[in-house]
C-alpha cells in the first residue's frame, strides 16, 4: 500500500538527502492544488495538505497569495526551500535559495490598517528586509532598530509545543518567526514572559533586546488546562462520593440486627 499510494521518488529522495531538517516543501505536483493533497506531507514538512480543520488565517493566505501562481515572497517567508514540480512523466525538486529560514531579523515594518490592507500588502514586499504588521499592534512595535551584519537569530530546538531560539544582537531589532500565530502559544525571553504580534498575515513577530537571548514559544492553550482543573476536581469529588457511600453502607450493616439476636 505504501509504494503504490506514496511511492519514493527521486524527487523525494533528493529533499530527504538535505541535512537540515527546518525547511518546508510545497507540492505542485499533486495535480495542480497542493492544498488538495496532503502526500507531501507523508515524507517532508510541508506548506501545503488538506485538512477539514484549518486555521481562518492560513486558508486565507492560500486562497490569495499560493493558489494558482504563488507569490515568490510568501513561499520565501515561510521557509520553502524545496518546490515539487511535474515535468513530463517525473517529479522533480526544484530548490529555491530565496527561503529565509526558521527566524530573521528585518530592517524596517510598514504599519495596515486592517487584514485587507495587510493581505493586499504582500502582493508587493520582500519579508527579508520588511514586516508588514496591522496597526492593532503598534503598541508592540517599539524602540528597534534596523538590524546590521553582526545580529543573528537562530533556532535552536523544535518540538510540536515548544520552539527555542537563541538570538544575538547590538541594539533591539525587529525578529520575524516563519511559525504560524495562534493566540494559545505563548513566548518568553530568559525565562521572562514577553510579547509578541502577527506579522505577515500569518507569522509571528517580536521586538528581541539587545545581547544575547533566549527565546522560548510553548504552546499552553487555556482550554487545555481550564479542563484539565475541571477534571481533576471532578475526579476527586468522584472518589469523595465513592468513600462516602461506602462508609454509609459499612454503618448501615454494623447497626442491622443479626438475625440470631431478631430470633
Amino acid at each position: 500500500y505504501e509504494a503504490q499510494e506514496f511511492p519514493l521518488t527521486n524527487a523525494d529522495r533528493q529533499i530527504l538527502a538535505d541535512k537540515d531538517p527546518n525547511f518546508r516543501v510545497f507540492d505542485m505536483a499533486a495535480g495542480g492544488d497542493a492544498f488538495q493533497s496532503s502526500k507531501a506531507s507523508y515524507y517532508h514538512k510541508s506548506i501545503g495538505g488538506n485538512h477539514a480543520a484549518k486555521l481562518g488565517i492560513y486558508d486565507d493566505l492560500t486562497a490569495h497569495q499560493l493558489s494558482g501562481q504563488p507569490n515568490l515572497a510568501v513561499l520565501n517567508m515561510l521557509n520553502t526551500k524545496y518546490v515539487l514540480q511535474q515535468q513530463g512523466n517525473e517529479v522533480v525538486a526544484a530548490t529555491n535559495p530565496d527561503a529565509l529560514g526558521n527566524a530573521w531579523l528585518v530592517q524596517g515594518v510598514k504599519f495596515v490598517n486592517g487584514p485587507v490592507a495587510e493581505m493586499t500588502a504582500m502582493n508587493n514586499f520582500n519579508p527579508k528586509d520588511t514586516a508588514i504588521v496591522d496597526e492593532q499592534y503598534k503598541n508592540l512595535v517599539t524602540n528597534f532598530v534596523p538590524a546590521d551584519s553582526s545580529a543573528t537569530i537562530t533556532q535552536t530546538s523544535f518540538d510540536n509545543d515548544r520552539i527555542e531560539y537563541e538570538s544575538n544582537t547590538t541594539a533591539p531589532a525587529l525578529a520575524v518567526f516563519s511559525e504560524i500565530y495562534y493566540k494559545d502559544w505563548k513566548v518568553t525571553i530568559d525565562g521572562n514572559p514577553a510579547d509578541y504580534f502577527r506579522v505577515n498575515y500569518v507569522l509571528r513577530g517580536m521586538v528581541v533586546p539587545a545581547g544575547k537571548h533566549k527565546i522560548v514559544f510553548s504552546f499552553e492553550p487555556q482550554i487545555f488546562y481550564t479542563s484539565k482543573t475541571i477534571s481533576q476536581v471532578t475526579g476527586w469529588l468522584l472518589i469523595g462520593l465513592l468513600v462516602f457511600c461506602i462508609i454509609v453502607l459499612i454503618k448501615r450493616k454494623e447497626e442491622k440486627p443479626s438475625d440470631a439476636i431478631r430470633e
